[in-house]
């Protein structure tokens, strides 16, 4: 019953996980054609991804035994005592709290554009993991400077977001 259950829940989530990324896809139609590559790219190869994740769980490869002798803590708040029901929960709303850290990380690139969303991204994402400050500043930092080394290397046009036409 438990296995049909996780199969369920795993369904719903990939199917989430594909919507997101047709979103993303009718969302880069607005971007600037410079801008528009690399969300076209990525869009396509996460739908195309997800969708042969849903096919090997309707073929019943996924998920396997093997999965569930990984043990992988994430955070310190997996407990050992408690119901597997109880572990099986925390892990799905921990996958489906990573999906919404990536929504949010896309609508912060259309508000705030590539550059500052990125800084807050990869800042928040690492305070959320109890990272110090000073960690947290230098991986901003050198994120920073990657996303523009990459896009001035490639010639690409970045996202500014919404917030420029405030000012």
């Amino acid at each position: 019953m438990t296995e049909d259950l996780n199969k369920k829940v795993l369904l719903v989530f990939l199917g989430l996980l594909a919507l997101f990324f047709v979103i993303l896809f009718l969302a880069a139609a607005d971007f600037m054609p410079d801008a528009r590559l690399y969300p076209v790219v990525m869009s396509i190869t996460g739908f195309v991804l997800a969708l042969a994740s849903v096919i090997r769980v309707l073929s019943g490869k996924e998920p396997t035994h093997e999965h569930n002798l990984i043990k992988v803590e994430v955070k310190s708040d997996a407990r050992q005592d408690d119901a597997p029901a109880d572990r099986s929960n925390r892990e799905y709303r921990s996958a489906l709290f990573y999906l919404a850290i990536i929504c949010f990380f896309y609508v912060a690139i259309w508000l705030l554009g590539f550059r500052v969303a990125t800084l807050v991204f990869v800042s928040g994402f690492m305070r959320y993991n109890k990272q110090s400050l000073v960690s947290c500043a230098v991986y901003a930092g050198l994120s920073l400077l990657l996303v523009e080394a990459l896009s001035r290397l490639l010639g690409l046009v970045l996202p500014a977001g919404f917030w420029h036409l405030l000012f």
